[in-house]
């Protein structure tokens, strides 16, 4: 038998006329001495594009200010359009048993569209907790 690959979603995000791959803006997050791993995922439509990006951290830091200062270097990644970043600490990010994010769940659920948890996922709550923070700050279609 032959296995013929005829396409493939892209993690990338389209920003502006431009494509942004979402590891490099991690990259700029995991940079932060306080960020223990993260996850950027692109929000809304080409009308009007925006980017969360969710962040877990360590439990003692203060996460408004924190918030702020890694919305501020994302805005600065992005020529300055820290209005159209939002980052959002979370308790832990969702991932699967072999440590993938499960990106295209996590934007379906940040845009508030349905969504299933992928079968290998490690906790499958964990989308339930997270929907309902991201719901509870007005991130996704309560932009």
């Amino acid at each position: 038998g032959r296995i013929v690959v005829t396409s493939r979603s892209t993690d990338r995000i389209s920003w502006n006329g431009h494509w942004i791959a979402p590891h490099e803006l991690e990259g700029v997050l995991l940079g932060h001495a306080d960020v223990v791993d993260a996850a950027v995922i692109g929000l809304g439509d080409a009308s009007s594009p925006a980017l969360v990006a969710l962040v877990e951290t360590d439990a003692s830091v203060e996460h408004d200010s924190l918030e702020r200062e890694l919305a501020d270097r994302l805005g600065a990644e992005l020529s300055g359009a820290t209005d159209a970043v939002e980052v959002v600490v979370v308790p832990r990010l969702p991932r699967t048993t072999s440590g993938a994010l499960p990106r295209g769940t996590l934007r379906r659920l940040a845009n508030d569209e349905p969504y299933r948890a992928p079968a290998a996922l490690e906790d499958p709550g964990e989308l339930d907790a997270l929907r309902a923070l991201l719901s509870a700050r007005g991130v996704g279609k309560a932009r």
